[in-house]
């Protein structure tokens, strides 16, 4: 959209133009509308006047009924060149003569009695006119009533032709056109002194303040310099306070400096400790798993060791029996028994140890490998769980698990899935629950699309308002003097989000407890197809 910069001068003459022109039509209007209410006046007393022969110099005619002499004294009193029509009515209102023929012998218009001599506004052949009564009579006596009407349409161009109309224009005209220069000109006087102030103050530079104000504009005795002078002032103590301002960047710059060393030395050291702290927590996720594996490894590798004893004993009795020579074969019998059920108990503890290693070894090899395989989900997330049976069993808490019936094949960072879900039992175990209260975690997948979504869920006391929308951040935590970091969700929001490729948020629709669902790709965007 096109815009233009008028001066202000532009705009004050553009308006007064504009007002002139708005006069001089209103003006001439009105001149118009009295010059054509003059004419109708002058065509009323010019009507009245020839109605009023027509109706006193007809009296004779019709006393005598000589018609051919009222027609010709109509004709001669209402020329059709002046008037719209002109005739004689008797007192009945029948037409005697009319200056159109064939409206003689019709019914005139009645007028009311107490209004014999008058006017009215009628419609003749579709145009309007104004038409005047005039009674003949003699003696009182009423013989006819006289009528003559004339066109009241306005012929405005009749009214340029009428004396005087350009003279009073011409008139009008000239003194306006003598106001409008003359405004134009005080105005242009004042208005010019506020342009050379204007462009004094767009072209003030603190780096080259120069006096460019005109001293004549200065010491005029009026608003305008008054308003130089206190421009000039304004001016002078800028420049200062910009020197002052020059200085003081300059001792700003150095201490920014400084600062700023100060800043970025302390930043690195905070970093530092951060990624320690980050650290930490990953191998307090890890610890956590190696004791939960080592009391669970504990109860089979001790069921074992009893078993080897048994073996022992029963091994050194039946050698005691050969030595002897006194071996008998229900005593073989009952060795072989015993034997072969410890064997049994033997083989399935160390089974259920190996196992647990196991799973620990590919548990605690994901965590510090940090790199991409393919693997799948449920049985994955058993085999962490599998490491928590010790926590859980000294606690009345409940873990279950609704994983999604068909397998979930993925190829992702199996340790980051891990270290999510310690993450998430260890801040549910530290803060959904007291220490003797009961409750129910309940770890759900589901596939949508080509995404998987974990559902983390516990009923235990919920997640505070106040830091609802701050969950995430580093070091927010509400049980920093018992063991609380402020780091497991922020590690577990930067493994979902940034090692992962998903999102984490809280379900808010739960009204008991807390609720996490963890959204992640089956298959990161850089596994070769």
């Amino acid at each position: 959209m096109i815009r233009f910069h008028l001066s202000l001068f532009s705009k004050i003459a553009s308006s007064l133009t504009l007002l002139f022109i708005a006069a001089m039509l209103s003006i001439g209007y009105l001149i118009i509308i009295e010059q054509n209410n003059s004419v109708q006046k002058e065509k009323d007393k010019l009507v009245l006047s020839s109605v009023k022969t027509l109706a006193e110099g007809s009296i004779d005619a019709l006393i005598t009924g000589d018609f051919e002499l009222l027609e010709r004294w109509l004709k001669a009193v209402t020329p059709t060149d002046i008037y719209a029509y002109g005739y004689l009515s008797d007192p009945n209102g029948l037409i005697l003569v009319h200056t159109d023929s064939q409206m003689i012998g019709h019914i005139s218009p009645s007028m009311q009695s107490s209004n014999l001599n008058g006017s009215r506004n009628l419609l003749y052949h579709e145009q309007e006119v104004k038409e005047i009564i005039y009674t003949s009579s003699l003696d009182g006596e009423i013989f006819a009533y006289a009528h003559i009407a004339y066109y009241t349409s306005q012929d405005f161009l009749s009214m340029f032709k009428r004396e005087g109309f350009f003279t009073i224009i011409g008139f009008m005209l000239f003194f306006l056109t003598l106001i409008l220069f003359a405004t134009l000109f005080i105005i242009k006087r004042y208005t010019e002194p506020i342009v050379v102030l204007t462009k004094s103050v767009s072209e003030f530079s603190f780096t080259d303040n120069k006096q460019m104000l005109n001293k004549a504009l200065s010491n005029r005795p009026d608003e305008i310099g008054l308003l130089a002078m206190k421009f000039h002032q304004m001016t002078q103590r800028l420049n200062k306070a910009y020197k002052s301002l020059k200085e003081d960047e300059q001792s700003l710059q150095i201490k920014v400096k400084e600062r700023t060393k100060d800043l970025e030395e302390k930043n690195t050291l905070l970093i530092k400790m951060q990624d320690q702290l980050v650290e930490a927590e990953k191998m307090s996720a890890l610890g956590s798993l190696v004791a939960g594996v080592a009391h669970e490894v504990n109860t089979p590798l001790g069921i074992s060791i009893t078993a080897a004893s048994i073996f022992k004993y029963e091994i050194t009795k039946i050698d005691t029996h050969l030595k002897s020579n006194t071996l008998s074969e229900s005593e073989l019998k009952k060795f072989l028994i015993t034997i072969l059920e410890t064997d049994e108990i033997l083989m399935k503890n160390l089974d259920r140890a190996a196992l647990l290693i196991k799973n620990f070894k590919k548990i605690s090899i994901d965590q510090s490998s940090e790199m991409a395989r393919d693997f799948e989900l449920n049985e994955y997330l058993q085999e962490i769980l599998s490491t928590f049976k010790n926590e859980l069993k000294s606690r009345p808490i409940s873990l279950e698990l609704d994983l999604n019936k068909e397998e979930i094949s993925m190829y992702s960072y199996p340790g980051a899935i891990s270290q999510v879900i310690v993450n998430l039992l260890q801040n549910s175990l530290l803060h959904a629950f007291e220490i003797e209260q009961k409750g129910t975690i309940i770890i759900s997948t589901r596939k949508k699309d080509e995404t998987i979504i974990i559902r983390f869920c516990d009923d235990g006391k919920g997640i505070d308002e106040s830091i609802k929308h701050k969950i995430y951040e580093p070091f927010v935590t509400t049980k920093r003097n018992k063991g609380g970091t402020g780091l497991g969700l922020n590690v577990t929001y930067n493994l979902v989000t940034q090692h992962l490729g998903g999102t984490i948020k809280i379900d808010n629709s739960t009204t008991i407890g807390a609720c996490f669902i963890i959204e992640i790709p089956f298959k990161l965007k850089n596994k070769e197809e």
